[in-house]
């Protein structure tokens, strides 16, 4: 039988579990945030010199996946050359295996194109490495997973050309 001490000590637990996990969520959040952002002023710099249009802006996500946040603001930008666009849409934070999740979606362009990229990926072989996005490419049944590198990204940027 559960003593009234006891049931205080499992009472005073769970309100600290309960504060700790919406410090790390705050802190996770913070975290996708600075990555996106990162990740953004990486693929300006690798399109520098190159005749396509860049557009950056900010606004707030709907994130059925966090618990204490139902919203919070992110970083979008949108790569065009005419008609023809590529996005980068941060969608969600926590997903089984992968936290931090970018919809890449292609516009104008003849292809019906699927890829996301992963902040912090577990799946197919092993975590990711800090500070490397993983590529997943959604029109492969086995949806490969590969590091995002250079290579890849101008590989997406060539279907708008």
């Amino acid at each position: 039988m559960t003593s009234k001490d006891d049931l205080m000590n499992m009472f005073h637990q769970s309100a600290s579990d309960q504060e700790a996990g919406v410090a790390r969520e705050a802190n996770d959040i913070k975290e996708f945030q600075e990555s996106v952002r990162t990740l953004f002023i990486e693929l300006r710099s690798w399109l520098e010199d190159m005749p396509v249009k860049i557009e950056r802006n900010r606004t707030n996500i709907h994130d059925v996946t966090t618990r204490n946040t139902n919203s919070y603001p992110m970083d979008f930008m949108k790569i065009s050359n005419g008609n023809k666009h590529l996005e980068f849409r941060p969608e969600a934070l926590y997903l089984m295996g992968s936290k931090g999740e970018v919809e890449i979606r292609f516009t104008g362009v003849s292809r019906n194109l699927k890829f996301n990229l992963y902040m912090q990926d577990s799946f197919g072989g092993g975590k990711s490495e800090p500070g490397v996005w993983s590529l997943v490419d959604g029109n492969n049944r086995a949806g490969n997973r590969r590091p995002f590198t250079k290579e890849l990204f101008y590989s997406l940027v060539s279907n708008l050309v």
